[in-house]
């Protein structure tokens, strides 16, 4: 795992009973999408947009696909930006799969003393 969202996964299954935690660790792991790859993508396809159709950014990758990279110059400033937004991808990804795996609070929450 080289990435710091898989360290903030291994966090949050920590939380859970044995019994769900590998259910919970495979809901992640199989949805997730790898950092290198999306660079790999990006470096040499980016400038069709596969690195944005990879992340699911279906919008901006018929973007880059129309204009060819922003000719050349959008591709260019991808191959800085695309691991940072293959993050944010894990990130929701893993709000997601928390939400069904992770205990919630209990009941409704408290009400607030002025009411």
């Amino acid at each position: 795992m080289n990435d710091p969202v898989s360290f903030l996964a291994l966090q949050q299954a920590q939380q859970l009973p044995e019994a769900r935690r590998a259910e919970y660790q495979l809901a992640y792991v199989t949805q997730r999408k790898d950092r290198t790859l999306a660079f790999v993508l990006s470096l040499f396809l980016g400038h069709f947009g596969i690195d944005r159709f990879y992340l699911g950014q279906t919008s901006l990758g018929i973007g880059k696909l129309v204009t060819f990279g922003g000719c050349g110059l959008w591709t260019l400033i991808d191959w800085f930006l695309i691991m940072a937004a293959t993050d944010a991808y894990n990130r929701a990804l893993l709000q997601n799969v928390g939400a069904i795996y992770l205990p919630g609070p209990q009941g409704p929450p408290p009400a607030l003393p002025w009411r």
